[in-house]
């Protein structure tokens, strides 16, 4: 599983897990690789290593009875602000056998959990200790979610892929079945938001946010967007009292309320 993932430049690590599959599967290592300019991997014991314009790490499930191998690869690519994770699935038995296609994330704590169909996004947001995940799938849709809603969800409960329409794959002797999604960290549940929409086309508009007082721009002051159907996500102003916000635009009309402790709010 994956247990930390942060930016470099912005150190917050919230996370407590990342399990593809679920949680169900027993990986081993494999190996790592490497590509691009000066590209380097090496293995050695219990600690591997890669360096270059792209590195991967392996890892294997071996098939139980009446279950599939599993392969799965984290990829990171310069350039990239998420980490790409593609599971295959196959049948190496004499019958047919089924796949079920889900991941489970541990965030602990303040977190709570959301999804969204629209952006194919399901994310878990702790805004007290500035830090949001997502994952968005790629050649798949999130299961379960109403094309007009963005339902809270229980942030334990496995997330399901839908691929031709069903979790639940069929896969004949030999088949196989691949699964490719996006672990996506951000600084807010706004910057989240608005990177699933960028990810799924849809326009946005940058907003210039900047919350001040008599001395000056106030750090840490919550910025709260809201639409016609409601409260749409938060974030928190930089060290000098600004956020820089990127919003849909649907063509409703948006409201932004700051707040912060012993200053009351401003709409």
């Amino acid at each position: 599983c994956v247990i930390d993932l942060t930016f470099v430049d912005t150190p917050n690590d919230q996370l407590s897990a990342y399990y593809p599959g679920g949680g169900r599967l027993a990986f081993n290592r494999v190996g790592v690789g490497a590509s691009g300019a000066a590209a380097s991997s090496a293995g050695d014991g219990e600690r591997v290593t890669a360096a270059g314009e792209s590195v991967q790490l392996i890892v294997i499930a071996l098939p139980k009875a009446g279950g599939p191998m599993v392969e799965v690869t984290y990829s990171l690519t310069d350039g990239d602000d998420f980490l790409t994770v593609t599971s295959r699935y196959s049948n190496p038995h004499k019958e047919a056998i089924t796949v079920e296609l889900e991941d489970r994330v541990r965030a602990d704590r303040s977190f709570t959990a959301a999804a969204d169909a629209k952006t194919n996004v399901s994310w878990w947001d702790d805004e007290w200790f500035g830090q949001a995940y997502g994952l968005i799938p790629v050649n798949a849709a999130i299961e379960g979610l109403a094309d007009d809603a963005t339902p809270s969800r229980n942030g334990r409960d496995p997330v399901r892929y839908a691929i031709d329409g069903t979790s639940s794959v069929e896969l004949p002797p030999g088949g196989s079945v691949e699964l490719v999604r996006r672990l996506v960290p951000a600084g807010s549940l706004l910057a989240l938001r608005a990177r699933a929409a960028e990810m799924a086309e849809q326009p946005l508009r940058r907003v210039a946010v900047a919350v001040t007082d008599a001395g000056g721009g106030v750090p840490g002051a919550m910025v709260v967007a809201s639409n016609a159907t409601g409260r749409y996500a938060a974030g928190r102003t930089d060290a000098e009292g600004r956020l820089a916000v990127e919003l849909p635009t649907t063509g409703q009309g948006w409201s932004l309320e700051a707040s912060a402790v012993g200053r009351g709010s401003t709409t």
